[in-house]
Formats: C-alpha cells, structure tokens, sequence
C-alpha cells in the first residue's frame, strides 16, 4: 500500500476549533488538515458537547443502539467540517455529552466508553471502512484492545489497524471493576505486564490497554518516547512500554504555518517575516501596553503555561527575582496550583510595569505573547511535545527551555563561538541551570546582531506538519502491515489447515486411511506403521523430520495415485490398517479385563512437557520422553486417561555447535498446520478458549489435541490476539524465562488444565500430577468444590483422596517453589475464594519460607512416588520435615520409571523377539517368565543384529557431523574424514542425556592421557559417541558440551570421540540400539531415575553406569557393570571423581574391553552375548511401562474409589 491513499479515522476528545482545553487539541485538527493535503481520505470523531454549536448540520445517522454491559444507549452522528477539506463527525447523545463542562465528571469513563464504541459501530452504517482508527489520549485508548477482543470476530473490522498517540503519560484514566464490566471486558479481567505495580494492575487503565493493543504506539516528540520507557518518565508503565518498543515512535509535533503566520496574523499589531524583522518591533510594544508595562527595550521574558511543578513553576518563582533585577520584564499567562497564583499576583504587586500576570488561556494574547516577547520561557520537567516553542520561534521569539522532551528535539541550544542554535537550553530540572541559561540569554540579548540571528534561525526552521505528517503516514503503513501480518498468519494458517484437510479429503479411496493414520501417533511406535509412511516418499520423510502430515502435504498427488495402483504397497496398507483399526477398537484391553467396574472413570495426567516422536518438538529431556512412554502405555494398555500439558509453538531449542564447541539454541516455530494437533472442539463444535486469571487480568489459552493412540491430548496455547503481547508469548518455549514467567506458566497449566476438562465435558475420577509443576490444579479442584459449600480442610482432603503426585527431583533447589510476595501477587485474589487467611494458604505449601510446588502436590495428594526406590528413599529423608515423620515413615512410596518398549526396541529387533519368545509376548511383556526362551537364543542372529545396528548408528553419526561440519565450513579434509569416522569393529559407548554437571560427562577426561591409551589400543580399540543438550540459561552445563566437543577436535582423539548436535528422539533410538555399552555417570544419589540405560538393555546394550536410580536396583553383577562404590562416602566432590574415574578406567581395562574383544573362531564374542541375554531377560521386563503403569493402576483406582465407587471398588482394587 505504499502509494496507496490511507483512508484514517481520528479520534479525540477535543479538536480544534470545536473544543479545546490543551494542547492535544490542536494536533489532532492540524494533523488531520496535513494528511488530507497528502492526499488521504481522513475523518475526525469527537463527542457533541455542549459548547459545540451543530444548528444546520445535516446528521447523517439518525439513531443506532450501542451496547455497554448489556444495555442500550442510543446515539446519533451530525456531521460537520474541519475547515471545507475533512469531515468530522459529532457522537451525539445528551444524557453524557449535554453538559456545561468537557471533563471532570464522575462518569468520565462511561462516557468516553461510550462515545467510543459509538466511533466503532457507526462505521458500518456511513459504509466507510478505514484503514486506521488512530486514537488519542486515554478517553479513547480502549479501542485498540477492542478490536482485538469484542470486535475480532466481526469482518468489518477484521483488516482495521490501530494508532494509539500518547500526548501525556501522565493522565492515563484508571478505573475499578465496575467499569471493566461497562466496557464489556469483564471477561478478559485486567491485563496487567507482571512488573507493573499491583495498584496498577488492579485498575483498569485505559493507557495501559492502548499501549498493549495498537498495531503502532507514538509519542509526540523522539526524546520523550525514549524517556517514557524508563522508570523516572514511565509514570509505573515502563516495563509495558519497554516489552512494546519495537512498536513506538516519537514524532515530533508541527504547527500549521497557514494559521501561525506572522507575516498574516491579523492578531498582531504588526505583520512582519524574517526578512522584515523590525516591523515586529510594535508587538513589543503593543504588548508592554497590554501588560501596563514599561515601555522600553528592556529584555522581556513571556511565559505561556500551566501552573505546576512539572511545567517549572517552583523553579520560575526561585530564579525570577534576581532575573528581575538584571533589568528584564516579565509576562505569563496561565491558571493552575493556586499557590503559584498567588506567589505571581504577589510579584506583580512588588515589581510593578516590571511584571504581569494573566490568570488565564487566551489564544489572541498567546499569539501577542509569541510576537512581543524576547525570550519565551519553558523550564519544564515534562514536556511531551510542546508547541509553544515551536509558535515562539516561528514568531521569532527565543525559547529558553528544560532539554527534555519534545523541547530537546526542537530546540537548539545557542553556541555563541559558532554562532549556531535556535535557543538556550539546560540540563538539570533545578534553579541554578535555569538562571544561567537566562543570564546567557540576556547576554546574547545584548549582542544585537548576533541577536537578530538567533531570530532568524529559529523562524527559518521548519516546524511545519508536512514532514510530521509524513512520519505519520510511514507509521500508519507500519501499523497496517503490522496488522496484515496478523491477519495473514492466521489466514494462511486456516488456508493451510483447509488445504491439508483438502488433501486428506483427496486422497485416493483405496488408501483413504492414511488420513486418519497420519493424525494419530500410534504409527510412531509401530515400525511397521512407520515403515509404510516412509515408504510414501523417503526423501520428503528425511527432510520433514519424520512428520507424515508434512509428508502428506508435500507429495505429489500423482504419487499418491501410483501408490494407490501399487499391489506390494497396498498389501503393506491394508496390513497396517488392520492392525490399527483392531487396536484403536479391540475386544477388551488390559484395562478392561482387570477392572470392569472402572469402565467409566477416567485419569488426568498433568505434564510440563511430552515427548511422543521428534516430529512433534515440545519435549527437552527425560520427563516429557517419560511422559511421552507414560501415555503411550496408557495407550496400549486401554488405561482411561487423558494428558493436559502445552503445545509450545517454539518447543524447546534446536542445538548448533560451533567451532569452538559453544552451544548455540535456535527456536524453530511450530506449523500447527503441518502438525498432528487440531483444535479441540466443544459439544457445539466451537473452538475450545479457556480462561486463567492473572494478577488483575485474564490469560486465554486455545485448546488442540493429538491422539496417541487410543489417548488424547489436550494441550494449550495462549498466543492469541486477545491476550497482551507478553501473555501471547507464554507458552511460547518450554521452560523460559525468570520466576514469574515461572509461576504465570504453571498457573496455566494447573488451573486452565482443569478448565480444560471442563469445557471439554471430562470430570476425571483421578489426577495425576508428573513433577510439581502442575500443582497448582488442586487449588482449582478445591475452589470447585468451595464454590459448592464444601468448607477448605473437607475439600483439601477429598482432593487429596483424589490425587497423585509423583516427584523426579532428588534435591531440594530442583523443586519449584515461589516466595511469598510472588504469591501474594497472583493469588491475593485467589485463596479467598476458599475461604481461607492468607496465612493458612501460605502455610499448605512453605517449605524453608517458599511455597513449595512439591509440598503443595505432596499436601494435595494420598498417594505420592519417588521414581525409583533409592530415590523413593532420599524423597522419604527430604520430605520427612513435611510430614512430622521419621524418614522411614515418610509416606513415599515408589515406582521405578520404565519405557515404552516398543517405541524403543529396534524394529530387527522386535523381528526377532517374535521368533524367539511366545506369540503373545508384547502383551505380556511384564512377566520375567516370558523372556526365558531368550536366554537360549541363538548368538549369530543376535551379534548380527547387533552389527546391522552398529552399522546404521555410524551411518546415522556420520550424517549428523558431516551436515555440522559444512555448516561451520570446515576443509575438504575433515569432511572427507567425517564422512569416514567410526570403526565398525571397535568397541563403542554411548552417553547421550541432558548436560547436567551432576551427570558429569566429562569424567571420562580425568585422566586425558589414560583415556587416550585406552581409545587409540591398536588391537582394542575404544570409542565414545556423544549426544546432549544443556539448558540455555546453564553455563556449567554448556561448558561441559565445550570440553567434550573439544575432546574431538584433538589430533590423537579425532574419531574416537564424536559428539552429535542437537540431540532428540529420532538420535535417542538409534544411539540404545546400536552402541555397544551405555555409559551412565552421575553423582550418586542424584539420578532420580533415569531411562535412557533402561531403553539401551532392551536392545542388548550393556549398562555401564553408577549404581543410582534404576540401576542400583538392576544391576545384580551380570548384566552389565557398576562404576564407583555405592557404600563409601567422601569428603569433597573432588575425591569422589577421583574415586569413580579409577574405577570407570579399570574396570573398563580389566573387564569390558576384554570380554568385548574375546571372540570365537566366527568372530563371535559368546561370553559378551550371555551377558546381553541377562540383560534383557532380567531389565526388558521390570523397567517397562507396562510394568509402570500396572502400579500406576493401583494408585488410579485408588483414587477413583474415593466418594463415587464406593467400598467395592476399594475392596476389589485392595485384591
């Protein structure tokens, strides 16, 4: 739209010449004549008040209802003209615009409520739809946050931008709930920015809601809009103003020189221009008449101005006396505190013809002011804008001013060795800066010839609105782009949508299942499944990360058609397809089969993050991989549950590595078109919004689901329109940001999840909360039940007979916990409504003077884990305290996590535990029994099972690095040696996991120079693989990635050591199926659990590991290896690697390598196969999912007993 004319509504309060008390007045009238004469199509709206006579003008919309909370008021337009050029359009309505006075009425804020939604709804009747709706000051600020909330679904509106022009910060209009509700708001509670005061977020501010809504903020000069985003200008809106700079601009104000025109002022006694400035030498004059002063050539000082310390005043009456008495004259008009009233009446009357006070605003003695004074005087502290200086200097009159504001940009301060400048300025809002630029403008006064100069200076510059008006203009284009992208996002992302349906929808009939199949992640951990979708295109499904939507989307159709014509493909569909649908609706599930009577009850398990497959990025490590198992399994076992959690746009970080071994996060955003999510929908078939209550406002959150399996989940997004541009970005990345982000984002996540299930019609029997930072859902059941007449303690305990809590975290600083200022903020208006004090809400959840997450779900819950045993016995000891107890009597129990075995075993594999073990074998996967035939496998097909794995990681690795290396432009040589890294017939470990110092991957390095032997043995060798990410906000952690990277970067180590960048799901699977020995090394008893060793052993792969989480209760001395002693303790953590690295290095040494290298005459190494076949036999079973969630079950029934069915169910469960 570049050449296009703007079609642009203003609207104001007051304009020019119709109604003015300040200043904003004339820069809405001028500003609106300068864009016409730019060629745009502008319109003005202001209220018809009472001074405004309308007698003859025509009203062009006779009546129409507009709506504030529910009630009618009606309205109707006249319309008039800003000169003959623009139309103006007078809201007419008596009982609120009929009155003597413009402002200072109780009802101000209806009012302009009111005259503002008249702006809006009268639009569609002139049948005129701007491309702007530029508002003015805070009686019209609410628009903006209008058509983003009340008016988003209307199409009129759908394309209009919004300008919001601050004139003064300081008048911002704040109101309480009563006019929430009136501006129809009440629904989106108070938006707030979470480090604005809590005065302030408790009101309404008008100000506020344009600053967070418009397409485009200014201010009306540069300085200022650089001083209002700091806390000295920011009247407690800087942070607001700060999260919205990239939206603002300062521009400066104009003054129309077809009316301010000395040389046509039919106000002056005199005309004069630049080139004829003597002939303003009767303005003075004139005016020393008018002031009943004496007439000579004397200095003569005027000052045009309210009457305040922000314009300066207290400095005025401290520096206006000696003044005085260098021989100047004194002229101000103006009105405001009455003691500066009566300090300048006091002054006239001690300097008699030396001084005078007009205690008024009159435009004709502004105007002899401009033209007869010297020196205008403007010392203000404050000063947005300003036009008095600009009518000064046009009217060669020299402003003296305060170098803030819009005064800095305008005036440029004297400098009498260059003979350059417009004015005098100072620096300091004080009285010793004020007079030396007086005394250095009398001086200069002096000084005729420079003087005269000076004049001209400042009345040749241009203050016109011509270039304001073109600033204007550029910022209008910016907002309406701003808005247009919005627009178009979401358009092409319902384009994209209704494209991807259409292609669903075109699929051919023979292979129509694929649209369904695609959609629902139980294809994820069926290779077979799998396999049929990569067949469709293998390089699309490489490019898309293994995402079949995408795939879908990007396939020739032709393609789709030869499949469709393809018998071996077909026959691979339909087998697929069968296995699917006899999944998704089976005889009877392990649930079913186990308790019937529990049919109809449901879980809800609550989880920051869910890891299902890498296509789907809003996981970062093992809970949300746990979680991903967890749903998976609730999947396979028929378990009735359903997961609340978030969608994350950004997801967590995609890692690069640079050349030096930093680690860098890059945030991809989630195409919800090109995703497996689609919005969840309620019984109307509307879009499902939930609401949260922040500080003083509400948060929505849209709603999408993804199937697992027979499971879905609902996960929320709150980047929507109507919420506040920092609310939209919450959850945006898995876990960013500071505390409060923190606490915002579990808010949403524990309360708006039980909303959720409400809108959704879902009233679970059990809630299972994975990790605290969900905790905050029993508060919400609680409050529901409150709500009913339930008093707290009988509502807190029947929550709890109904809730689960699980901890992962073995030390105290891991667990999530806020001090009380923080809850005091965001739940000040929450735990009255159950009924409670402050101090007893606070006290459910203080550990150590924090309210804990952990305490709160442990408080809230009968039932809570550890996920190991040795970590159930360090949650007992840290707990203990919670609980009054002895830590043996803590009650924390514990369920050992385990994995999704089929998402985890290699597909050859699974082949052959088909052949070897019973038929049913999956099903009951669980018993040890059913694992024994194992045990008598035959070693050819394992070790060449193990071989084709290897073979496929190293393919894979070599990938990965290559693709690294390009990226950082690394020679042709280290590509080529990239290209061929990895020796397929050495020994290899893998140690892939979040970078944690407490992991300690860089143990390994404790001796480099052993290390170094042991890798490079010439008939031994070793190798180590590499993979992790560390928290961006973790540089302990980070550095330990760079030791590691640069570990491979030494001559003597390069390909021995590889580290794969940005670690996932898709490198997980490969890395515990084809490695040889999984390296696990963390500080004991820091490894609350742990999986990925879990994940390795059923694929054969020997763990090497700390006996800590899981492994402590695995290892029984012949299924893999144990580093460091678990019954010594040590001084410092330094002995203690000391110790673990001796032990890692001999047992390496002395027991793996060996066995690993003792082959047969085949090459066959038999005694490290029988150690592989323990492995699975006696860890495959036991650290399952299955065999997870069948304890789960018991906690599950448990809770649904409670209240609804009833002792039998209890009875029954016990069994």
């Amino acid at each position: 739209m570049s050449d296009t004319p703007l079609k642009i509504l203003m609207l104001a309060s007051e304009v020019s010449p119709f109604v003015k008390t300040g200043g904003a007045a004339d820069v809405v009238s001028e500003l609106a004549r300068a864009l016409k004469g730019l060629g745009h199509d502008v319109r003005v709206a202001l209220p018809r008040y009472r001074v405004i006579p309308t007698d003859g003008s025509p009203r062009v919309i006779e009546s129409f209802a507009v709506q504030l909370n529910g009630l009618s008021e009606n309205v109707s337009v006249i319309q008039g003209q800003l000169d003959s050029d623009v139309p103006v359009y007078f809201i007419d309505n008596p009982r609120l615009f009929d009155r003597d006075g413009i402002y200072m009425y109780p009802d101000d804020a209806e009012r302009f409520l009111l005259f503002s939604r008249a702006a809006l709804d009268m639009l569609p009747h002139l049948n005129w739809q701007p491309d702007i709706v530029h508002v003015n000051n805070w009686q019209t600020a609410i628009i903006p946050n209008w058509l983003k909330t009340l008016y988003v679904g209307n199409p009129f509106f759908q394309n209009i931008a919004s300008v919001y022009t601050i004139h003064n910060l300081s008048y911002f209009g704040s109101f309480g709930q009563r006019i929430l509700e009136i501006a129809g708001l009440a629904q989106f509670g108070f938006i707030a920015h979470p480090d604005i005061s809590t005065e302030i977020n408790r009101e309404l501010n008008f100000m506020a809601r344009g600053i967070l809504f418009a397409d485009a903020i200014n201010t009306v000069s540069p300085t200022y809009a650089k001083e209002i985003q700091t806390p000295e200008f920011g009247e407690g809106l800087d942070p607001i103003l700060r999260t919205r700079a990239a939206r603002i601009r300062g521009i400066s104000n104009g003054i129309d020189y077809t009316q301010a025109n000395p040389a046509t002022d039919a106000l002056l006694a005199s005309t004069y221009d630049v080139e004829h400035l003597d002939a303003r030498a009767p303005n003075k004059r004139a005016l020393q008449q008018r002031a009943d002063l004496e007439e000579s050539d004397a200095p003569l000082i005027g000052m045009i101005s309210r009457l305040n310390d922000d314009k300066g005043l207290d400095l005025v009456m401290q520096v206006v006396e000696p003044i005085l008495l260098l021989g100047a004259q004194f002229v101000i008009m103006g009105a405001g505190e009455d003691k500066y009233q009566d300090a300048l009446k006091a002054l006239e009357e001690k300097f008699q013809r030396r001084v005078r006070f007009f205690q008024t605003f009159d435009e004709r003695l502004r105007r002899q002011i401009v033209a007869g004074a010297d020196l205008v005087l403007m010392p203000s502290r404050v000063e947005p804008g300003g036009t008095t200086q600009l009518l000064a200097m046009r009217y060669g009159c020299v402003p003296v001013v305060h170098r803030v504001g819009g005064l800095s940009d305008s005036v440029q301060n004297f400098n009498a060795r260059t003979q350059t400048g417009t004015g005098f300025t100072f620096d300091r809002a004080e009285q010793f800066g004020l007079y030396g630029a007086l005394v250095r403008a009398l001086e200069a006064y002096a000084r005729k010839e420079e003087w005269r100069a000076l004049q001209e200076r400042g009345m040749r510059a241009d203050f016109s609105w011509t270039h304001s008006a073109q600033e204007y203009v550029a910022m209008y284009k910016f907002a309406a782009e701003e808005k247009s992208k919005v627009v178009e996002r979401e358009a092409a992302l319902a384009r994209e949508i209704q494209r991807t349906e259409q292609i669903m929808e075109n699929l051919p009939e023979r292979i129509k299942g694929l649209a369904e199949l695609v959609y629902n992640l139980w294809w994820c951990w069926n290779f077979d499944a799998t396999a049929l979708l990569e067949r469709i295109d293998h390089l699309l499904w490489e490019d898309s990360g293994h995402n079949p939507v995408q795939v879908m989307r990007r396939v020739a159709p032709d393609r789709l058609q030869q499949l469709a014509n393809t018998p071996d493909f077909l026959e691979h569909y339909d087998r697929v397809w069968q296995d699917f649908t006899t999944y998704m609706d089976p005889d009877v599930t392990w649930f079913d089969a186990r308790f019937p009577y529990a049919a109809d009850h449901s879980v809800a398990y609550f989880s920051a993050e869910f890891g299902i497959h890498e296509s789907l990025p809003i996981y970062s490590g093992g809970l949300g991989v746990l979680s991903g198992d967890h749903v998976k399994e609730a999947s396979d076992m028929g378990i009735p549950l359903v997961g609340i959690g978030f969608l994350y746009p950004q997801g967590y970080f995609r890692q690069e590595i640079d050349a030096q071994g930093n680690q860098i996060a890059r945030y991809d955003k989630l195409d919800f078109s090109q995703a497996p999510a689609l919005a969840a929908k309620d019984r109307d078939g509307k879009d499902i919004i939930v609401g949260v209550d922040l500080p003083e406002r509400t948060i929505y959150a849209k709603v999408y689901q993804i199937q697992v399996g027979r499971v879905a989940l609902y996960l929320m997004d709150t980047n929507l329109e109507m919420n506040a541009e920092q609310d939209r970005v919450l959850t945006a990345r898995l876990y960013g940001g500071d505390h409060e982000i923190r606490i915002m984002q579990e808010i949403v996540l524990g309360i708006g999840g039980v909303r959720v299930l409400r809108a959704l019609g879902l009233h679970p029997n059990a809630f299972h909360m994975n990790e605290g930072h969900s905790a905050f859902l029993v508060l919400e059941l609680t409050r529901e039940l409150v709500e009913k007449g339930m008093l707290f303690d009988d509502a807190m305990k029947e929550v709890a007979e109904h809730s689960i809590f699980t901890t992962h975290t073995p030390v105290p600083a891991g667990n999530d916990a806020f001090g009380d200022p923080l809850m005091d903020k965001y739940f000040g208006a929450f735990y009255p409504k159950l009924g409670i004090s402050r101090e007893k809400f606070l006290a459910v959840a203080h550990d150590n003077g924090l309210f804990s997450m952990t305490v709160l779900g442990m408080r809230f819950s009968d039932q809570r884990n550890g996920v190991s045993k040795l970590h159930g016995e360090v949650a007992r000891k840290m707990w203990a305290h919670i609980f009054n107890t002895e830590a043996e009597e803590t009650p924390i129990g514990y369920i050992t996590n385990g994995v999704h075995t089929a998402t985890w075993l290699a597909p050859e594999r699974i082949k052959f535990y088909d052949e070897v073990l019973e038929t049913d074998w999956y099903e009951r996967l669980d018993e040890p029994g059913i694992w024994t035939p194992l045990r008598d496998a035959s070693d050819e097909k394992m070790w060449a099972i193990q071989k084709a794995r290897k073979t496929a990681l190293f393919e894979f690795s070599r990938g990965v690095w290559t693709r690294q290396l390009k990226r950082l432009n690394a020679s042709a040589e280290a590509i080529e040696r990239a290209q061929h890294a990895l020796d397929p017939d050495a020994l290899t470990i893998g140690f892939a996991r979040r970078f944690a110092t407490y992991k300690r991957a860089t143990l390994f390095l404790h001796d480099p120079e052993r290390m170094k032997k042991i890798l490079n043995h010439a008939e031994r060798p070793v190798q180590i693989i590499f993979a992790g990410k560390a928290h961006p906000a973790d540089a302990p952690g980070q550095s330990f990635i760079r030791a590691v990277y640069q570990a491979t970067l030494e001559a003597e180590l390069e390909g021995k050591i590889v580290f794969l960048e940005d670690y996932g799901m898709d490198d997980a699977r490969m890395l515990v199926a084809g490695v040889d020995v999984w390296l696990n090394n963390p500080r004991r008893p820091m490894e609350a659990s742990g999986t990925s060793g879990e994940k390795a052993a059923l694929n054969g792969v020997l763990n090497f590991s700390i006996l800590d989480g899981w492994w402590a209760e695995g290892y029984n001395e012949k299924n893999g290896w144990e580093i460091g002693d678990p019954t010594k303790e040590y001084a410092s953590d330094a002995e203690q690697d000391a110790a673990d690295a001796q032990s890692f290095y001999d047992t390496l040494e002395k027991e793996i390598i060996p066995l690993y290298y003792e082959r047969d005459q085949d090459n066959i190494p038999h005694a490290w196969l029988a150690r592989s076949k323990e492995s699975i036999a006696t860890l495959a079973p036991v650290y399952s999912t299955r065999r997870m969630l069948s304890e789960y079950c018991a906690y599950y029934l448990r809770a649904m007993a409670a209240g609804e069915l009833g002792a039998k169910l209890v009875k029954e469960t016990m069994e």
